[in-house]
């Protein structure tokens, strides 16, 4: 049964053994610099989670660009901590879809300590048969990731 990204996203974390801790969905890539551009930054013991920016392809040709480059609230394009999660908690079971964005408001409500790079460390494989791409689901997560941040007492 698919408990969920959440679910396994929680399983994967009680899982790890390392300090370090990175995302990657199936469908989606890490560029041959994400290792490289990230963990340097992580050298310096006052920072939590460092994070670079996503290009979007298609997935059936991963040339073919889809838009500019930007920085979402990915996962795939960070490193973590193990404190991080320590500190914030696991992902919320419930959601079905926007964890990630439920995540990264409590990472920011948590006072994580980020560096960011403007180098591309993640490529987001777009499709027709990702989880995003059913009907609402984007807009669905996004509504449910803020009525969990309202409920913790966060503003949306």
């Amino acid at each position: 049964m698919n408990a969920g990204s959440a679910v396994a996203r929680n399983d994967a974390l009680a899982a790890a053994r390392g300090d370090i801790i990175g995302f990657l969905d199936a469908d989606d890539l890490w560029t041959d610099r994400h290792l490289a551009s990230l963990l340097p930054m992580l050298a310096d013991p006052a920072l939590d989670c460092a994070r670079g920016w996503t290009r979007m392809t298609a997935l059936a040709d991963p040339g073919i660009d889809l838009g500019e480059s930007y920085q979402p609230i990915l996962l795939g394009a960070g490193l973590y901590r193990r404190s991080v999660f320590d500190r914030v908690g696991g992902f919320e079971p419930v959601l079905r879809a926007g964890e990630d964005l439920d995540m990264a408001a409590r990472i920011g409500e948590a006072g994580v300590r980020i560096a960011v790079t403007t180098e591309i460390v993640l490529v987001y494989r777009r499709h027709d048969r990702s989880a995003v791409a059913k009907a609402g689901a984007v807009q669905r997560g996004q509504f449910d990731a803020i009525r969990s941040r309202l409920r913790r007492g966060g503003h949306a």
